[in-house]
This record gives C-alpha cells, structure tokens and sequence, in this order.
C-alpha cells in the first residue's frame, strides 16, 4: 500500500493507493464507511464514494463491501471477523489478497489511533 486516507465516521473516505510487488502503482481507488458500532462493528464498500455519492470509477472485478466485527477476549484483547462481498466469483479471487491488506491497514488504524489492542484473527470469509 502506497497511500491511504480513513476519515472514520459513516459517510467518511477510505481510500488507497495500491502497488504491485513489480512496483507498479495502481490507480487511487475510494470507498465509504458504511456503519459503525463502536465498538463491535465496521462496514465499508467501494461501490459508494464519500458521503454516499455513487462511485463511478469503481473498477468492475474489485467493488466489494467489507464488514468487520469484534469480540472482547477474556485477556483484554480483541478478536475480529472479516466478511468481504464481492460482486462476483472472479472479483473474489482476483482480489483477495489486496482485500485482506485494506483490512489490516484499518485494523492498524484503529490499534494506533483508537486505543484497540491486540487484536487477533477469527475468521475471513470471502463471500
């Protein structure tokens, strides 16, 4: 990942600048928060731009909604589960590496700049 701005609220940006391992730079793709439950659950999509306007430049194979959910642990810790849709078979298994490093990009995000901590993996669904 190249770039990313998270403005965390529903209706803020999520955006990224990605980069291939041959290091070519892929076009800034931007999304939306869709709901927030503070502090069980995250939604985003790239199917919708900043405050909800529609995305036209979404590239077809790559639009998805993921949703994040989190469970307290006995040992203060945090345990996540990550749901990505995607629109269609070819997009699930053409991005499903560069989908899983936007979700842990968020999760750094919100251990830096929110107080989480040790947040561990559950589950990962791409559906």
């Amino acid at each position: 990942m190249v770039t990313c701005d998270i403005d965390l609220r529903c209706g803020g940006v999520f955006a990224t600048v990605m980069q291939s391992p041959e290091g070519h730079t892929l076009p800034r793709s931007e999304g939306t928060f869709l709901a927030m439950e503070a502090p069980r659950r995250l939604v985003w999509t790239n199917f919708l731009d900043p405050d909800f306007r529609p995305n036209a430049t979404a590239p077809g194979d790559f639009c998805f909604v993921c949703e994040l959910r989190f469970d307290a642990l006995p040992d203060g810790g945090t345990r996540y589960q990550a749901t990505l849709r995607h629109v269609d078979e070819a997009g699930k298994i053409s991005r499903r590496l560069c989908s899983l490093h936007c979700v842990d990009f968020v999760l750094h995000v919100a251990h830096n700049d929110h107080g989480c901590h040790a947040i561990e993996p559950c589950h990962a669904a791409h559906i």
